[in-house]
């Protein structure tokens, strides 16, 4: 096992606030599972909240949608591991630019829990991690890449960060993978519940 800490990974999410559209989508059970891999159906879905577009957007779940500009950021640099899919999006003010689902096909290695400092809940869910550590001499070198088993998440490299940042897309939130955390401290009493004591 080869850990990418520090070796220039982040996490690609749409930014929090109310100032762009998010959007409701439905999506197919079975596709919506594995993070819409290999859909080739239109997703139809309308926006409910915001007050304008940006290059990302998120459809209430861990997916994404991405506009023109951001699909043609990634052409023209020739990124590996990603598709799209049609989405047909309704509501808003004023004109929509044309948007896509993104998907994630390059696969990284798995999260290493030890280094990442996970805790799980007894049914084997992540409830708290420090960073985000996974095992790189899995990945298979994709550009855009999903960290299994877990389907959801979308990780780029360093190069496409910086090339997303160059462009100046709006919404668009690269995290590092090191500063990726979330869950409380556990007390000692939640410690012996869950039983890692």
């Amino acid at each position: 096992m080869k850990s990418s800490f520090g070796k220039g990974f982040y996490v690609l999410r749409p930014g929090w606030g109310t100032v762009w559209y998010e959007a409701r989508a439905d999506f197919p059970d079975d596709a919506w599972a594995v993070a819409m891999r290999g859909f080739h159906g239109t997703v139809q879905a309308r926006i409910v909240c915001g007050a304008r577009p940006g290059d990302l957007m998120r459809p209430g779940s861990v997916l994404f949608f991405v506009s023109e500009r951001f699909i043609e950021a990634l052409r023209e640099n020739g990124f590996t591991g990603w598709g799209t899919y049609d989405v047909e999006i309704s509501g808003g003010k004023g004109p929509l630019p044309r948007y896509y689902g993104l998907v994630a096909y390059g696969v990284g290695g798995p999260i290493m829990p030890e280094e990442s400092e996970v805790r799980y809940e007894p049914s084997g869910g992540i409830i708290a991690m420090r960073r985000l550590v996974f095992d790189v001499s899995q990945w298979d070198g994709s550009d855009i890449f999903y960290l299994p088993p877990n389907s959801g998440g979308i990780y780029v490299t360093e190069h496409v960060a910086k090339t997303l940042k160059k462009a100046k897309l709006k919404n668009c939130a690269l995290r590092p993978l090191e500063e990726l955390s979330f869950g409380k401290p556990l007390t000692e009493e939640q410690m012996r519940k869950f039983g890692f004591k």
